[in-house]
């Protein structure tokens, strides 16, 4: 569900994964120089597709679907910096699984 993995201390995100155990697996897998995660079209994506990726929470999903009512398409991805109910550390977990494409 969520796309790929761009790190491996995503690892500590996986429901029921003890820390030992991720600690583990991350020593030998690795992410590949270029990878490119499975992304979501926020300016065509309604609520509960966006809502459908593990780090997007409904009130994301919402704000996102409100803002873009609003304001038009996104230009750049980035622009949802402009939501001021996404915090800093939301932002960063989304960003790479996000496309305006």
């Amino acid at each position: 569900r969520l796309g790929g993995y761009i790190n491996t201390d995503q690892l500590k995100d996986v429901y029921g994964l003890d820390s030992t155990l991720a600690n583990t697996v991350s020593r030998k897998m690795y992410v590949a120089p270029g990878f490119k995660p499975v992304q979501v079209n926020i300016n065509r994506a309604n609520a509960f597709t966006l809502s459908g990726h593990p780090y997007v929470t409904g009130s994301m999903a919402k704000a996102l679907v409100a803002y873009r009512y609003q304001h038009g398409n996104f230009a750049h991805v980035n622009d949802i910096r402009k939501i001021q109910s996404l915090t800093e550390q939301e932002l960063i977990k989304i960003l790479p699984y996000l496309t305006v494409e």
